[in-house]
């Protein structure tokens, strides 16, 4: 193969190559609301120049409730553009880096995957009850509670049956009987570089300083 004819396949494979974010892929452990979803995949986001990468590993479940409701920008669990609310909702509860970085790694993330008023949406995740969010996800770390499932548990919940009575304080005490419940190690060195990494890319991209005042100002409601 001449060097012309390689020409367009090394552009292919950089263009391919640029992509951040791989496809969500869960499933619905809770059918009532709010509907809980188990990450039955690793999620992978991964910072433009590939050295730093976040990874939502297998049996993190998600409830998607950093991201007020009215926000919710998907239409069904496993389209891609639900990916960066699964990042942002991992963040949230792991906590390695700090809120304004998992707010930031959203709104890249979201760019990649080209979501639509991700302008708005970010403006909806800076305020007050974001914050509280994250303060309860806090709190609720502190006393013990996990989001994390083992892989073997994980797996063994996805071949089963849905069950419709199913809830997550069920799934809890389930899990506990049959050691399915994992607690990872805080804070993630990995994480906590890769939402640094982020947010440096974030703030660069952010050419007017007084836009940064508003969306500031805007948490404050």
């Amino acid at each position: 193969m001449n060097i012309a004819s390689r020409i367009p396949l090394l552009a292919l494979f950089f263009l391919f190559s640029s992509c951040t974010i791989t496809r969500p892929t869960t499933t619905q452990l809770v059918l009532s609301e709010p509907p809980l979803f188990v990450v039955s995949k690793p999620l992978r986001y991964s910072t433009k120049d590939g050295k730093y990468e976040i990874v939502v590993p297998i049996g993190f479940v998600t409830d998607l409730a950093s991201i007020p409701r009215w926000l919710w920008w998907w239409q069904g669990p496993h389209e891609a553009t639900m990916a960066p609310a699964i990042i942002h909702d991992y963040l949230y509860w792991e906590q390695s880096c700090t809120k304004d970085e998992a707010d930031a790694v959203m709104y890249l993330a979201m760019e990649e995957l080209s979501v639509k008023n991700i302008e708005s949406i970010y403006i909806g995740i800076r305020n007050s009850i974001a914050e509280m969010a994250w303060k309860r996800n806090s709190e609720s770390r502190a006393t013990g509670e996990t989001r994390f499932f083992t892989q073997d548990y994980a797996e063994r919940l996805m071949r089963s049956h849905a069950d419709p009575k199913s809830t997550w304080t069920s799934l809890q005490a389930d899990a506990a009987k049959q050691d399915g419940l994992l607690h990872p190690p805080f804070p993630n060195p990995k994480v906590k570089q890769a939402c640094a990494a982020a947010f440096t890319q974030f703030k660069q991209k952010q050419k007017h300083p007084h836009e940064q005042i508003n969306i500031e100002f805007l948490r404050l409601f």
